[in-house]
């Protein structure tokens, strides 16, 4: 196998993990029950995926000018770290909107991530 494409494999299987920590119908009935988020807190964050998606807009431009792996592995720790910060909310008043922003910065971080893939696919893998 190909060591390019192993990294490709684990990232294929992780990738989908992370997002499922972050989906937000999920996080915003885990919001609501643990941390007694109000209505608005619970929407924005069953929003986030699609208004993270938003984001692929400037995404696709940012790509175009960077080192496009690079880019990549920083929005993947940038992910990562969004997910385990939300994880660790507390669970006090501000624990909900430290949620919100953690969900809402680690779907914004997965959208440049598919952006970033589907162009380092586009010029790696011949079709």
């Amino acid at each position: 196998m190909l060591r390019n494409y192993r990294w490709e494999a684990v990232s294929a299987v992780f990738f989908p993990l992370a997002l499922a920590c972050v989906e937000g119908e999920v996080v915003g009935v885990v919001a609501r029950k643990a941390l007694g988020a109000s209505d608005l807190v619970v929407a924005a964050i069953t929003a986030a995926p699609t208004a993270a998606l938003l984001s692929s807009l400037w995404w696709g431009r940012l790509v175009r000018r960077r080192d496009r792996v690079q880019l990549t592995v920083v929005l993947q720790l940038g992910l990562i770290a969004s997910v385990a910060g939300a994880a660790l909310s507390p669970a006090a008043a501000a624990g909900s909107l430290l949620l919100l922003l953690f969900v809402y910065a680690a779907r914004v971080f997965a959208t440049g991530i598919i952006a970033c893939r589907a162009d380092i696919w586009r010029t790696n893998y011949p079709r």
